[in-house]
């Protein structure tokens, strides 16, 4: 880190802090102004800007003696799933890191490191007043905020210390070889304190502690003095407890409310002298897989496999009075690129969850009762017509089985021309019994009848090699090189499906299980393709499974008078009217709305 570096850095940082220091609520009068000095053209860029990161900085020395100061801040804009109001159409969440690492080595090197992380969830009523929410891009003064109590009316806040023992392994990285890589190996305890408060009485909170290991690798690029991250990766494994209370905010004077943020900031703790008769507490034994690849930030690709063992209590006079097991994997891919014209992200998750019986402490003998939803989701920034006619509309009709319904989806032009796509798709135990069961045989025969292609086409394109010369016949035969990799995933999921009813543990059976179902949600056609999905469901007994799916144009942040100001919305749904299993009981937090409805 240059001293250049350095001083350009505190600038900024001073820069931003008078802005903020003065901010105040005048977000759209400071919006009129900017609009007026830039121009329309980039006035209209930030209209559907909804994500500013300052990557994590590292100040200091990294050669022999290692000592950083870490910095970083980032905020989100996302539409809200759940609004109530106008008022509530959007979340924004503002991250501030900071941190100190001490350590020393060259190539290896070992550390150790504190770093505090503070994330605030609130609601604004467009887009643009979250992006420019403080006057500003991010909000660097976040745990001023918190301890002078200037936050806004209703939000979630959640304070992160992390104590970390680390040894890495760093090479490359410089001006002669710029592109480096890092691996280290981390034992980390983890103390958290979340709180929300969506009312003017009641403060709902938890306090959590926890400990894992953490191993990671990271590959990135030194090009002058910037660093582009190329890849990142991570596997955790440890075990984390959470200990619920309801604080009546109201009865606390102002000298005990000040004292209230004081110590979550400074001790990141909750103190009060509520006496509490029914505590809950929720302990978690978890493993969590990770990666990222960035390609000059115009695409990436996250992937995320998060697996919880759960058991949930109610004690009453330190005795359990009741308690609920949940075992829970969570597998999500999401992507998106940009060419600063046009934009657009997908995201598909699969979430399963069963009731496990556990013996001699955290010992998984059995799962019941298990139950599995999928989740597709594209946002398109610029919807063409042609795209809601030969992609959109047709995918929403094929996966709620409506393709007999001829209802036209006409784009408001007064609308934006944001689209959004989402589809929801339920599986009970008896669905998921029939899936688990399904061959090699059976799912080449049945994809046949699905595409009207042949089954030898299918089972020879799966065994055979990108660049061998029956691919190139293949691809003579019109077999496209998406349709060899659908082949390919098709072999893969016959094989997870063999292993998960070969294997003894129930959680490796389910782990096998979720990966074969992973490998089925495939992007392509210009959303996702949903041969393989329509190939399982034509298994399955209408009764077992429901699916829903939604086609929904966004109104703009600011329509003019005769614009629309409501969303053009189509849904479709299909399948048993059942109530499934949601998940409550989350650890890891994908996005905005995570945060805001967790409580």
């Amino acid at each position: 880190m240059t001293i250049k570096r350095v001083l350009t850095l505190i600038l900024i940082i001073a820069q931003v802090g008078l802005t903020q220091v003065r901010a105040s609520e005048g977000g759209a009068t400071f919006f009129s102004k900017l609009t007026e000095f830039l121009g329309t053209p980039i006035s209209n860029f930030l209209t559907e800007l909804d994500s500013v990161n300052i990557q994590t900085t590292k100040l200091g020395i990294d050669d022999g003696i290692i000592a950083n100061v870490i910095l970083g801040t980032a905020r989100k804009v996302e539409r809200n799933p759940n609004p109530t109001g106008d008022d509530d159409q959007f979340l924004v969440k503002d991250v501030v890191r900071m941190g100190l690492r001490l350590g020393a080595g060259l190539i290896v090197g070992g550390t150790a490191a504190y770093i505090q992380e503070w994330t605030i969830v609130y609601p604004v009523e467009t887009r643009i007043k979250g992006v420019l929410h403080n006057k500003f891009f991010v909000n660097l003064f976040l745990p001023y905020q918190v301890w002078r109590d200037k936050l806004p009316e209703k939000y979630v806040l959640m304070s992160d210390s992390y104590l970390e023992g680390q040894a890495r392994i760093k090479l490359g990285g410089g001006a002669v070889f710029p592109l480096g890589t890092e691996v280290s190996a981390a034992r980390v305890k983890l103390k958290r304190t979340f709180v929300s408060k969506k009312s003017q009485d009641k403060l709902t909170v938890f306090e959590e502690v926890g400990k894992y290991f953490h191993l990671a690798q990271s590959i990135y690029a030194d090009i002058g003095l910037l660093s582009i991250p190329i890849f990142d990766g991570y596997y955790q494994r440890g075990k984390a407890k959470r200990v619920f209370k309801d604080i009546m905010w109201t009865h606390l004077d102002n000298k005990q409310q000040s004292d209230f943020m004081h110590n979550f900031i400074h001790g990141n703790k909750i103190i009060t002298e509520d006496k509490y008769q029914i505590e809950r507490h929720v302990e978690n034994k978890f493993m969590h897989r990770y990666s990222y690849f960035n390609l000059l930030w115009l695409m990436s690709e996250e992937n995320h496999f998060r697996e919880d063992l759960i058991q949930d209590k109610l004690i009453l006079d330190n005795k359990v009075i009741s308690q609920e097991n949940i075992y829970q994997i969570e597998a999500i891919k999401k992507s998106d690129w940009t060419t600063f014209l046009e934009a657009e992200d997908t995201k598909s998750t699969v979430y399963f969850s069963a009731v496990p019986t556990i013996e001699n402490g955290n010992l998984v003998t059995s799962l019941t009762k298990p139950e599995m939803t999928i989740t597709l989701t594209k946002r398109d920034m610029y919807t063409r017509q042609k795209e809601v006619d030969g992609i959109y509309l047709p995918l929403l009709n094929r996966i709620t089985e409506s393709e007999h319904f001829s209802t036209p989806f006409k784009l408001d032009k007064t609308n934006s021309k944001e689209i959004l796509f989402n589809a929801k798709l339920q599986y009970d135990s008896d669905a998921i019994n029939i899936l688990a069961n399904l061959t090699a045989d059976q799912i080449f025969a049945r994809f046949e009848k699905i595409t009207g292609k042949e089954r030898v086409y299918w089972e020879r394109a799966a065994r055979s090699s990108y660049h061998s010369r029956e691919l190139s016949r293949l691809r003579n035969s019109r077999l496209t090189l998406g349709q060899i990799y659908t082949a390919k995933q098709l072999l893969s999921i016959a094989r997870e499906l063999k292993n998960s009813r070969l294997v003894e543990s129930p959680q490796e059976k389910a782990r096998k299980f979720i990966f074969a179902m992973r490998r089925s949600l495939l992007e392509g056609g210009g959303a996702f393709n949903d041969s393989i999905i329509r190939m399982f469901n034509s298994f399955i007994p209408s009764h077992m499974r429901t699916a829903t799916a939604t086609l929904t144009q966004w109104p703009k942040d600011k329509p003019k008078d005769g614009e629309s100001t409501k969303a053009l919305v189509l849904r479709r749904s299909t399948g048993a009217e059942k109530t499934f299993r949601v998940q409550n009981h989350r650890f890891y937090f994908d996005n905005n709305s995570h945060f805001y409805h967790l409580l």
